[in-house]
């Protein structure tokens, strides 16, 4: 029996600088109310970084006054395998992720721990996050404006301190995916149950797990922000990239597996959004080839829907009046 509660897991690659602020809001635990801190490790993966400043910053860890497992992957294998590293040499019955850019607040730790204590039932929480750019200035941390729909699913509780208890959140999670990564606690028995993080997918990995352990057990939300998710240029999800994107490719996967059958019009749904949100963004930002191929696949997954259509027609027009541009 391990005498870890919580392994806390954390991938690397190339942050630089900013990584030493993700240190010191770990550093900076603390008891919440006279709540006792768990006992936990850091799972270090460095998901072979070139930085110097991040090689510099990972050189020196060993030097913290936690318990810090530091894992070199000798390729890179991107988010969902560096965690999936992390999770295989983790050592505690928890395991909580926490983002190389993203922030936790002080008392993230201990309030979760004290919430997981209280409800034993409990194997897989998370709680409300803030929204921060590459300067660590805020951007958003109201729940109702930054997810509506997820809002009025739980305000009642939310708006008193409480949390709220999702009994298999599919429905919920098939309009928009509501859970920071960095703000989750989940069993690591659940994990080896339900699988890790699909490392075929370039992003969208977390929403697909979100998926996967929603679809067998109850997720606990806490009301109070624990985490602050970093919007910066450099990150994967945020390259110039729409914010849904890689979401088709992850639910025509979970389409494609037989447990899934139950909820296909829930994620069906949400595909059809996901691919007008696609179309949308190549429009708008005037990438045509892509507009045209994003609106064409469009077609062939809802081939007896008008909207698709319009789009292919609206792409095709676009096209040629590229062309027209060039001679």
């Amino acid at each position: 029996m391990t005498d870890v509660d919580i392994s806390i897991v954390t991938p690397v690659f190339n942050t630089g600088l900013i990584f030493k602020e993700t240190i010191t809001s770990l550093l900076e635990q603390a008891e919440w109310k006279g709540k006792e801190l768990p006992s936990f490790e850091w799972v270090v993966v460095d998901d072979h970084s070139t930085d110097e400043d991040t090689m510099r910053i990972l050189a020196d860890m060993t030097n913290l006054n936690v318990a810090v497992t530091l894992v070199s992957n000798i390729y890179s294998k991107g988010v969902a395998g560096a965690r999936n590293t992390g999770i295989e040499v983790a050592k505690g019955r928890w395991i909580a992720f926490l983002d190389s850019d993203d922030l936790w607040s002080n008392d993230a730790l201990s309030r979760k721990w004290d919430y997981i204590k209280n409800n034993p039932v409990s194997a897989w929480i998370s709680s409300s996050f803030d929204v921060i750019d590459g300067e660590s200035c805020l951007i958003e941390s109201e729940l109702s404006i930054s997810s509506p729909l997820f809002y009025k699913e739980v305000s009642n509780n939310y708006e008193q301190g409480k949390a709220s208890v999702l009994a298999r959140p599919v429905r919920i999670l098939s309009r928009n995916c509501f859970i920071a990564t960095s703000s989750v606690l989940v069993t690591k028995d659940l994990l080896d149950r339900v699988g890790c993080f699909n490392e075929s997918l370039e992003c969208a990995e977390d929403y697909e797990l979100w998926f996967r352990l929603a679809l067998i057990t109850d997720h606990h939300y806490l009301a109070f922000n624990s985490s602050k998710y970093r919007v910066r240029r450099g990150s994967l999800t945020h390259c110039g990239r729409s914010s849904s994107y890689c979401e088709d490719d992850m639910l025509l996967g979970l389409l494609d597996k037989s447990e899934f059958h139950g909820v296909k019009n829930l994620l069906y749904s949400r595909l059809y959004t996901v691919m007008l949100d696609e179309c949308y963004f190549y429009e708008k930002n005037d990438e045509v080839k892509k507009y045209l191929f994003c609106s064409l696949k469009f077609v062939r997954l809802f081939f007896l829907r008008i909207k698709p259509w319009l789009l292919v027609v609206s792409a095709l027009l676009k096209c040629g009046m590229s062309i027209k541009r060039i001679f």
